[in-house]
């Protein structure tokens, strides 16, 4: 089967949630399919589209925009008038479409594999066969932002934007063959909105091998939050942490020590830094970060989706204290059985503090929660689903089919 995955980055280095779920579809198809991908390569990276040549995977880049900062502010602001959304203006350029209109006339793919909603608003043709992986419900973390992010302008933002993905992701969801998404729970909202919908739920996993635990003590004082800092909840949840909740700790535990560990962590986050709190940016690898950890924290408070963070913490076998929201789609984690709930400051504290202070229950919670990771989030089992899905959307007979339908139609 030949197979075209159209993404908006360039997922390698794997440091990221939607990077290392895109590396490991990609991956695992190229064993067994043709497959290419097409994808915005910033100039710093590429000579990492050779790591994924060396997969088998043939790579088609397009040139990134230049990001700035400045700039990024100023369209969001521009956008507010517009009736398309900033994230479907922002992904858009005509560069890309021409390779996609290229690639969809001379490719002869069996399936299209659009990696989220944002980038569905290209051309593939009336005939082609499309799956749309959806990483969250964006909407609902747009209007989530909404309800929780300071700030008048952000919040306008994050409002108004919300209404515009709303009604950018259903037609999405409409118009592809199929989808994908996290969680039982997304999928249903998804059915509600577009009934009869194919749709499969392939959640994200960890390599097992990978988290090995029992091989050396936590650190007993330190406290770890992983996670691209660049993404707004993210952002946000360690800005609540360390202004809101870890000072309650350091009353009681003046030892602790927070890390927050991940790429891109913004201005803001880098000011946070201090004696008890470290702010890594970059690093090759999150384990031994979460080997360090005595807890694990996850005290998000918007965001969509499901949050490949706490698995990785579940299969490194450490105690977790999370937001509900925080766990929300991961539907065998029981608060109380895999992780301790809080969703307010002082909570969150007390329960952070219980498990520095109680090591049998530390201990409890940590294999719960390795067990738990190896009897659902395997990345070899959860990629079978995948395979079982591609192959009930783009059965063989269709196939030549296709092919000669959308040659017809582009000629």
């Amino acid at each position: 089967m030949k197979v075209l995955m159209l993404a908006p980055s360039l997922p390698f280095p794997p440091h990221w949630a939607a990077g290392i779920r895109r590396y490991e579809f990609l991956r695992h198809l190229s064993e067994r399919h043709d497959v290419s991908l097409l994808t915005y390569v910033s100039a710093d990276e590429v000579g990492n589209v050779t790591a994924l040549a060396e997969l088998g995977i043939t790579v088609h880049p397009v040139a990134a925009p230049p990001a700035d900062r400045r700039d990024r502010r100023l369209a969001q602001l521009a956008s507010v008038w517009s009736t398309s959304s900033y994230a479907a203006r922002s992904i858009f350029s005509a560069a890309m479409k021409e390779a996609v209109d290229r690639l969809i006339r001379s490719g002869g793919f069996d399936v299209v594999i659009i990696e989220t909603c944002h980038m569905s608003g290209f051309d593939l043709g009336p005939h082609a066969i499309s799956v749309l992986d959806e990483h969250n419900i964006e909407s609902e973390l747009l209007f989530r932002g909404f309800l929780t992010e300071g700030g008048p302008f952000r919040r306008l933002f994050n409002l108004i934007e919300s209404v515009k993905v709303r009604r950018e992701e259903r037609a999405a969801w409409r118009r592809a063959t199929a989808c994908l998404v996290h969680s039982d729970r997304e999928r249903q909202i998804l059915l509600r909105k577009v009934p009869g919908k194919r749709a499969a739920v392939v959640t994200n996993g960890v390599h097992l091998d990978e988290f090995r635990i029992g091989e050396e003590p936590p650190d007993r004082n330190a406290i770890v939050f992983t996670g691209a800092m660049n993404y707004r909840p993210n952002t946000d949840a360690v800005t609540f942490f360390v202004r809101q909740v870890f000072p309650l700790i350091l009353d009681q535990r003046p030892d602790a020590i927070f890390y927050a560990v991940g790429v891109g962590p913004p201005p803001e986050l880098r000011r946070l830094a201090g004696p008890n709190v470290v702010i890594t940016g970059r690093v090759p690898d999150v384990k031994p970060y979460l080997r360090k950890a005595s807890v694990y924290v996850a005290p998000v408070r918007f965001g969509s989706g499901t949050r490949i963070k706490v698995i990785e913490a579940l299969a490194a076998g450490r105690p977790i204290v999370s937001t509900t929201l925080g766990c929300e789609g991961h539907d065998s984690m029981l608060a109380g059985v895999h992780f301790l709930a809080a969703d307010d400051a002082a909570t969150f504290a007390r329960q952070v503090l219980r498990v520095l202070e109680d090591r049998v229950l530390a201990s409890e919670l940590g294999q719960a929660g390795r067990n738990l990771v190896e009897r659902e989030y395997s990345w070899p089992a959860l990629l079978s689903r995948l395979d079982d899905f591609l192959a009930d959307v783009v059965p063989a007979m269709e196939r030549v089919e296709s092919h000669q339908k959308t040659a017809r139609a582009l000629t």
